[in-house]
């Protein structure tokens, strides 16, 4: 596994305002998920000045400290949302509201992981999914002590669905072609 550290796409704004992120974004490629790609090249900078989400970028260690050179490895953003619960079995709202009362309870607030992935120049021998999901979560957790919370949402096409769910996520819903997967934040 390469070692790697993690650095938000913010903290990098605020601290080296002399690095060009728009060039060392459009070195990350994914083709299996070009919406990944996409965001990466044509959004996160955008979204990161507006305050919309959290980017953290997970990058080659060895390349940052002996070649002062950035290589993403993979990256994930982090915003909140609504859930709506609406349809949701009473169980399943039970579940998901914990001691709450669950009367009047339409709508309720979501850490939402809106990109996760890995570069194509990193194959999953050299960093796990279980690595950048690790790290996602762990980014959750401590916006979580800070503001409260209980769930993270992702929304997935379909051939991601056992990977989210071997991480400990519930499919709830199916839709626009987007399966939405909740997990309790632990």
């Amino acid at each position: 596994m390469i070692d790697y550290i993690v650095v938000s796409v913010a903290d990098i704004l605020e601290n080296q305002q002399d690095i060009d992120l728009t060039d060392i974004f459009k070195k990350f490629s994914c083709k299996k998920e070009l919406d990944l790609e996409k965001f990466l090249h044509d959004k996160c900078l955008n979204y990161e000045k507006a305050g919309t989400c959290r980017t953290y970028l997970m990058l080659d260690k060895e390349e940052l400290y002996k070649r002062i050179k950035i290589k993403i490895l993979a990256f994930f953003s982090i915003s909140t949302t609504t859930l709506e619960i609406t349809d949701f079995s009473n169980r399943t709202k039970k579940k998901i509201l914990g001691p709450l009362p669950q009367q009047n309870k339409d709508f309720i607030p979501v850490f939402l992981i809106g990109q996760l992935g890995r570069n194509d120049n990193c194959n999953k021998e050299q960093l796990p999914g279980e690595e950048i999901i690790g790290e996602c979560l762990a980014a959750i957790k401590r916006a979580q002590e800070i503001v409260g919370g209980r769930i993270a949402l992702v929304e997935c096409r379909e051939h991601l669905v056992k990977f989210y769910e071997s991480h400990g996520f519930v499919k709830v819903t199916n839709e626009r072609k987007l399966y939405q997967l909740y997990r309790k934040i632990s």
